[in-house]
């Protein structure tokens, strides 16, 4: 096997456009509609809006670099039984919801990952793409170093053209999460039997390799499994004073990405932290002062 290092090159892609803003505003007129009902039922307690109200504002994706056009997601008016209030609180909510800067996102995405899809030039259907899996593990600065034999076609195409991609999904299954491209120049490097994606210019507006570099994996990641394992096992029920069911699906130092369901409707919601989480032990005392203020919360309010 050949081991190779893709060094990211002076752009680097940026993540996907996701539809989880389009998503959120016809999810969330369902929920008003339902909610309209139903006057016993209450907006999640994390989803209220302030006492003194809100003015709603442009919704901006979580798995995007750049905000959503409003071309792509449904207006309030569009909303099932022509009122937006649930659907101006979750927008609200997602809008102000602290995330990781862009380029970490990706950083981070990159280092937890372990498959993505590596593309070259054919040579055996010449002008055409050739694309494969392959399994990969990021270094220190970010490159993710592949494995592939030197009898492989990736191994013959590179030789005969340098110019590759590698494209990583956060969630394969889901088509709305975070997909990022790297692409770069591949040479061989003799000494350790790697290749290098050297640096070139993207004429697209994407993060630059340097800033790449800088930019940190977050600490807290790397618990995301045993956290969210252990809430989805063991505290499936506190989640229902929230939401109908909530499904956590990873955890960072600003927050957690969930899966929740509102009144019929699923739809992937952002919940911050009150503050960034230290380390793993203060992400468990933050979420269970989270969960407290929501159990206050529901009792005030009935």
């Amino acid at each position: 096997m050949k081991p190779l290092l893709l060094t990211p090159a002076a752009r680097l892609a940026a993540a996907a456009p996701s539809t989880l803003s389009r998503l959120l505003r016809l999810q969330s007129g369902r929920h008003h509609a339902h909610a309209s009902s139903s006057s016993n039922r209450l907006l999640p307690p994390l989803l209220r809006p302030p006492r003194d109200g809100f003015r709603g504002g442009r919704l901006i994706s979580s798995s995007s670099s750049s905000s959503s056009s409003s071309s792509q997601m449904a207006a309030p008016a569009d909303a099932p039984g022509g009122s937006a209030d649930a659907f101006e609180v979750i927008r609200a909510h997602q809008e102000k919801a602290a995330r990781l800067p862009p380029v970490e996102e990706i950083r981070t995405i990159l280092d937890q990952s372990v498959r993505g899809v590596l593309a070259t030039h054919s040579q055996g259907h010449v002008g055409y793409p050739s694309g494969s899996m392959v399994d990969f593990a990021c270094d220190q600065d970010g490159s993710p170093i592949l494995a592939v034999s030197s009898l492989a076609i990736h191994s013959k195409n590179l030789s005969e053209n340098p110019k590759c991609s590698l494209l990583v999904a956060k969630d394969p299954e889901d088509r709305t999460d975070t997909v990022i491209t790297v692409y770069g120049d591949a040479t061989p490097t003799k000494k350790k039997m790697q290749y290098e994606v050297h640096t070139y210019e993207d004429i697209l507006r994407h993060f630059g390799a340097a800033e790449f570099k800088e930019a940190k994996v977050d600490p807290i990641s790397q618990f995301s499994t045993p956290i969210t394992s252990h809430m989805n096992k063991d505290h499936s029920d506190d989640t229902k004073l929230i939401v109908d069911f909530a499904y956590m699906l990873d955890v960072d130092s600003l927050g957690f990405n969930v899966k929740a369901g509102y009144d019929g409707s699923v739809l992937k919601l952002r919940i911050p932290f009150p503050r960034r989480a230290q380390d793993r032990k203060d992400v468990k005392t933050l979420i269970v002062e989270m969960l407290q203020a929501a159990k206050a919360s529901s009792s005030s309010a009935e």
